[in-house]
C-alpha cells in the first residue's frame, strides 16, 4: 500500500471513471486496502522512531511496520510531509510534520 493509492479507484481492474472522487471516505484504493488490513489484525505499538529528515517509523507486533518519509525537500512553511490524525469522531488535535518540524493542529469542525 502506498500514498498514491489515495488517488486510485477502489477496484483496480476497472476502467477509469471520470467522476471518481478520491477524497470521499472508502472511495479510493488506499482506504479499501487499509480497512482490509485493520479488519484482519489487532495492532499493538512496540516502538516509535523519528529521524532528522521528517521520517517516522512505528513498529507493531506481528512484524508490521509503518514507515512515513518525506518525498519533497522544499522549505515552504505550508508544505506537509505527513499528518498523524486522531480518528475519533469528535474534532481533536493531530500532528503535522513538515520541513519546519512538527506542529500540533486542531481539526476544524464544519
Amino acid at each position: 500500500m502506498g500514498s498514491e493509492d489515495l488517488f486510485e479507484q477502489p477496484i483496480e481492474d476497472t476502467d477509469y471513471d471520470s467522476s471518481f472522487e478520491w477524497d470521499k471516505p472508502m472511495a479510493n484504493l488506499r482506504d479499501i486496502k487499509l480497512q482490509k488490513l485493520l479488519d484482519t489484525q489487532q495492532f499493538k505499538v512496540n516502538a516509535v522512531a523519528t529521524d532528522h529528515y521528517g521520517g517516522l517509523e512505528i513498529k507493531f507486533d506481528e512484524d508490521f511496520c509503518l514507515t512515513l518519509f518525506p518525498t519533497l525537500s522544499g522549505k515552504d512553511e505550508f508544505l506537509e510531509y505527513w499528518r498523524l490524525l486522531n480518528n475519533k469522531v469528535k474534532p481533536g488535535s493531530h500532528l503535522v510534520v513538515g520541513p519546519l518540524g512538527a506542529e500540533e493542529k486542531r481539526r476544524r469542525t464544519y
